[in-house]
């Protein structure tokens, strides 16, 4: 039974100081930064999503308001003709009319 707590202390030993050697510190280290590395990695990937989702709705305002603006422009150009064709008959009338 010493011997087996003998054995058992030895490998907590040896088990400790292997923990402590340079080469296991690095690999730590090396294993931390690329958690590290991936978290940024997904960062960037989803401000890339949300960015080209932002410059999506940019362009779909741009072509919102080219839209409507070509509409006004249409609304504008009837209300100019109806006043035009109004103004030349309430002339013919006057003429017509006009004693």
């Amino acid at each position: 039974e010493k011997k087996v707590q003998k054995i058992e202390t030895d490998m907590d030993q040896l088990r400790e100081f292997y923990r402590k050697t340079p080469e296991v510190t690095l690999m730590g280290q090396v294993a931390e930064l690329k958690g590290q590395l991936a978290d940024s990695e997904r960062r960037i990937e989803s401000l890339k999503a949300e960015k080209a989702e932002i410059h999506l709705a940019k362009e779909q305002f741009r072509s919102n308001v080219h839209r409507l603006a070509r509409a006004l422009r249409r609304e504008r150009d009837k209300l100019a003709s109806k006043k035009a064709n109004n103004d030349c008959e309430r002339q013919q009338l006057h003429l017509t009319y006009d004693p």
